[in-house]
């Protein structure tokens, strides 16, 4: 097996262009269920909109670089045509998220990115992510299928963290 290892990209005559300072994941693989809607309108979703799934903390180590999350994860609403994930900085309001579209009781798999740059400060911030359907009465399943799970639980939702300095 080949290994490639790079923690800084540079021109040819050295001036270095980017470098991969460092990087926080976190996997979760057993399932999780929850009835709190994420309305799909017009509003920036809010702290207590959706069920909390997963969480992840990064410290920055200078404030002017740059944050790249990156989330991928299952889900299933049973009772709503829409469900969707959305990522919160600390307690304050939305900052990315995704929807998708799909019938009741299938299972989705949603990835998005986020970029933070400069004024981050180096201060520990937590990112947490919280699903959720659109309307009507029914279970949102996270890492699973109308609320069990599957494959063995090998089924895995991840946020992942990089802090780059540019």
């Amino acid at each position: 097996m080949s290994q490639i290892n790079v923690d800084t990209i540079a021109l040819a005559n050295g001036t270095e262009q980017a470098r991969l300072v460092q990087v926080v994941s976190t996997e979760i693989r057993v399932d999780a269920t929850g009835t709190t809607l994420i309305p799909w309108d017009g509003t920036i979703p809010l702290i207590s909109d959706g069920d909390l799934y997963m969480t992840r903390t990064i410290t920055p180590t200078n404030t002017n670089n740059t944050l790249k999350i990156d989330v991928s994860a299952s889900m299933m609403g049973t009772g709503s045509a829409n469900s969707g994930l959305t990522l919160f900085r600390d307690s304050a309001a939305c900052i990315a998220g995704n929807y998708a579209h799909c019938i009741a009781y299938e299972v989705v798999r949603m990835s998005f990115t986020h970029y933070i740059t400069g004024s981050l400060g180096t201060s520990s911030i937590s990112f947490t992510v919280r699903g959720g359907g659109e309307s009507g009465v029914g279970t949102f399943t996270f890492n699973g299928y109308a609320g069990s799970s599957k494959y063995a639980e090998v089924e895995t939702s991840t946020i992942t963290i990089s802090e780059i300095r540019v």
